[in-house]
């Protein structure tokens, strides 16, 4: 009886603060854990998968107890502990899922939930084939973060399977079924170039591949496999993607979490430069598109199909209404090389909109970039300086070595400036009228 009282003060308590109604919550107490089971899944050290001493007791979630496992090297996307929970049926509003996770030691995964009702003749759980990826994935570490998943509507089930992508000891509270939908903003127009390797651009990239190879960072494209007559991209800096596995899947490629929101008609249309290279062995040398996944697996929108060997600018439309969680990028081949670069979501379908207030992104340089009466002005250069400026097809269109404050006459246009010293880079877009 004290069980289903202290359970019940619970759900009234998160209901009355939240403005929520819950269909149960676990929160893992020695009085609230009925009729939550665990099982060991696959790719589990089945002694870690217990209750346990929350380890971190403040930020949002100050509990003396949750759930803790180990996810062993090497997990696929079927490992993970089951927990048995209250059977429900979802409804048009009773279909969100909660959590709250916290990890032993940083790492960037897209933590999957997996869906099982009823047992098989041995006892076992009975999966559905239904698996949630969390409303956006997230850098974990020793802070709690709540994750939430939306279960279709209409689906009955009584156990969950925690699924992380990524090998650690995690920790699990509150589990709780919930009308209370996420607060999901709309999205901005945005744009990422990738010039400093320490700014969040580079930095929010998930290493996708089942098999731990994903998306990293190179120093330059005129390395190897990149060559200097390729075209539309004379970028130093890019993201590398390395895909081994390949086909039509949001994880064997490289995935940036920076963006989360629904698109709008100002921000609907996905420019990217790619390249692409498959292993000399590979017996056909076709073409292929550039894939981008923005949810899920089944979230893929395709460009046209586009050349091998050589940088290509493409526009993808995402509709307007899309939920970008993030944005997944791929090829469908085997043992592929992969260049991105210069990525940014406006509301041009034919070309990239001048996102003006993008100043320096590399670097503290005091180098003051604009333009004035049909000229590019630099004033501020107190060392040897070199600049270069190119058009808004990547195409060089003047590089010189400066001493002082100079001017460059331009046509009318719009134009991506580089500045270059011993130690720093800044890159700015410009508009000449």
């Amino acid at each position: 009886m004290k069980r289903k009282i202290t359970l019940l003060i619970s759900l009234l308590a998160l209901a009355i603060s939240a403005g929520a109604t819950n269909a149960y919550l676990y929160d893992f107490e020695s009085d609230a854990t009925s009729p939550l089971g665990f099982l060991t899944g696959g790719w589990t050290v089945t002694e870690s998968v217990k209750a346990t001493d929350n380890p971190v007791t403040d930020g949002i979630n100050a509990s003396a107890t949750c759930f803790t496992f180990e996810a062993q090297d090497g997990i696929e996307w079927w490992g993970g502990p089951l927990l048995t929970v209250k059977q429900e049926t979802t409804t048009s509003t009773m279909r969100f899922l909660y959590f709250k996770v916290l990890a032993e030691d940083d790492v960037k995964t897209n933590f999957q939930v997996g869906l099982f009702n009823g047992k098989d003749t041995v006892g076992n759980p009975v999966e559905l084939g239904i698996y949630l990826n969390a409303t956006r994935s997230t850098m974990l570490g020793k802070t709690w973060q709540e994750y939430c998943y939306m279960v279709p509507e209409g689906t009955t089930f009584d156990c969950i399977r925690l699924q992380p992508r990524h090998w650690g000891t995690y920790y699990i509270d509150d589990v709780r079924l919930s009308d209370e939908g996420p607060s999901i903003p709309d999205l901005k127009p945005f744009s990422l170039d990738f010039e400093n390797p320490s700014h969040n651009d580079s930095i929010n990239w998930i290493n996708n591949s089942t098999l731990g190879n994903g998306a990293t960072y190179i120093a330059t494209v005129n390395d190897d496999p990149y060559n200097k007559a390729t075209i539309m991209n004379n970028s130093n800096y890019c993201v590398r993607i390395w895909i081994q596995n390949g086909g039509w899947s949001d994880y064997d490629g490289g995935r940036y979490t920076g963006v989360y929101g629904y698109t709008t008609e100002k921000a609907r249309y996905l420019h990217v430069r790619y390249f692409f290279l498959s292993n000399e062995d590979h017996p056909a040398q076709y073409n292929l598109p550039l894939c981008v996944f923005t949810e899920d697996r089944d979230s893929c929108y395709e460009s046209m199909t586009k050349l091998r060997k050589q940088w290509n600018d493409v526009t993808i439309d995402l509709g307007v209404g899309t939920l970008v969680k993030y944005l997944a990028f791929n090829v469908n081949d085997y043992w592929v090389t992969m260049g991105i670069d210069d990525v940014q979501l406006d509301g041009n379908p034919t070309q990239r909109e001048d996102l003006s207030g993008v100043a320096s992104v590399q670097g503290s340089s005091n180098v003051k970039i604009y333009a004035a009466n049909g000229t590019l002005r630099l004033v501020g250069i107190t060392e040897p300086s070199y600049v270069q400026v190119y058009g808004i097809t990547g195409m060089l269109n003047t590089s010189k070595t400066l001493t002082a404050d100079s001017e460059i006459s331009l046509q009318p246009g719009i134009y991506v400036v580089k500045v270059r010293t011993a130690n720093n880079v800044q890159v700015q877009k410009v508009v000449v009228r």
